[in-house]
């Protein structure tokens, strides 16, 4: 009659592990030995008094004699990857020699290994340690007819895998973040565009009803007008910032333009909406051969975009000038500063956008790629300086 097979709770896992063929060493989240058993002993020449407690690059330096060895690095990249991803990480095969002790006193000895670090869970899905197992592929490298040449393709293709590797978790981090900031963009989108829809339509309900009121209907008349021209402007502006990032240009209608006037008009519209936060600094009147319903465009995205992002009821200052044959727009904001890292790429759609939750109804992250659009479609230049103390300065340079 069989025996009944023994409870997991019975089992001697310490037993197990120790008798495993493979060599294996346990690591704590800060990378110290908590365990090892008898074959990575034997693969390593140490014992566990060498090994146990000692943080893993203590008991294994690199070999200082080989100034071009990444093992230290590579070993210590994966195990960060492993701790980051929470997943198993295979390694490529690595050379990394192990110190042993002779007659001569303590050596270095070429090994190569081929590595997997995988991660180990307690109940609560809390990563606890790590599992570092190896295979000693010494002899196999060491058959080749041509070690050296064989060594240098393994680091090699060891390289090449990694940047892969690094270069696919990029690209998959990229599309992810677009994907989300698409979705968030058609609501964004949906929304915006849904008021004035509702406005307008509301007003021909209303005019309706009011067909023998001449005065109600010329007043909501207005209405209904004014909210589909601002969708309309919405719309062209999003097809405008399409044609942009899909590599195309504006067309322009190119007449001659009082820059000081455009950014008068501009202020005048705005503070309609935004009170008495606007303020005008023009000496002259740079008159260019420019667009002036695009710079009308210019100027509005760089105010809306210094109220949306700058400090509450701060003011934003408009300056127009003049300066080597340039026609020149600065628009400041007070509040927290750009990162210096950021400050090119808000020029590409959407950045704005995913600075900030959507909830903060920060608009479609559109406005300064369509800024930038507008300003080289004029052989213009547009820039940013951001600073803690000094507030945002947008600097547009278009020739005159």
């Amino acid at each position: 009659m069989n025996e009944p097979a023994p409870s997991p709770a019975a089992l001697d896992y310490r037993a197990l592990f120790d008798a495993t063929p493979a060599p294996h060493l346990v690591l704590t989240p800060d990378l110290h030995i908590a365990a090892v058993n008898e074959a990575y002993l034997d693969a390593t020449a140490t014992t566990r008094e060498e090994l146990i407690g000692h943080h893993v690059f203590d008991a294994f330096p690199q070999n200082p004699d080989d100034t071009e060895s990444r093992a230290v690095e590579n070993l210590h990249a994966s195990l960060l990857r492993v701790l980051e991803r929470r997943t198993a990480d295979s390694m490529p095969v690595q050379r990394y020699d192990i110190r042993v002790l002779d007659s001569d006193g303590v050596r270095f000895t070429t090994r190569y290994w081929s590595p997997i670090n995988t991660p180990v869970f307690d109940d609560e899905n809390r990563l606890t340690h790590i599992l570092h197992r190896v295979v000693d592929v010494t002899s196999f490298v060491n058959s080749a007819a041509h070690a050296t040449e064989l060594e240098a393709e393994l680091a090699a293709q060891a390289l090449e895998l990694q940047d892969a590797n690094r270069r696919l978790k990029d690209a998959n981090c990229q599309l992810k973040r677009e994907h989300e900031l698409r979705e968030q963009f058609v609501l964004a989108l949906s929304h915006d565009l849904r008021t004035p829809l509702s406005a307008a339509t509301m007003g021909s309900h209303v005019i309706g009803r009011k067909a023998n009121d001449a005065d109600d209907v010329r007043r909501i008349s207005g209405r209904v007008l004014a909210n589909l021209e601002r969708m309309d402007h919405m719309l062209r502006d999003l097809l405008d910032a399409s044609r942009i990032n899909a590599g195309g240009s504006i067309n322009l209608s190119i007449g001659p333009c009082n820059l000081r006037d455009i950014a008068r008009v501009v202020i005048d519209d705005l503070s309609t909406v935004h009170g008495d936060r606007f303020e005008l600094i023009a000496t002259e009147a740079p008159v260019g051969q420019w667009d002036c319903e695009a710079l009308r465009r210019v100027i509005e995205n760089l105010c809306t975009n210094a109220i949306r992002y700058g400090r509450a009821e701060g003011p934003v200052i408009v300056t127009v000038h003049a300066s080597a044959g340039q026609g020149i727009v600065e628009v400041r904001n007070e509040g927290d500063p750009i990162p210096t890292d950021q400050q090119e790429a808000i020029f590409n759609a959407h950045v704005r956008q995913q600075q900030h939750e959507l909830t903060e109804r920060r608009g479609w992250g559109l406005g300064l790629t369509l800024v930038r659009g507008l300003v080289d479609a004029h052989g213009g230049s547009v820039g940013v300086h951001s600073a803690a103390g000094s507030g945002t300065v947008f600097c547009v340079r278009l020739p005159l």
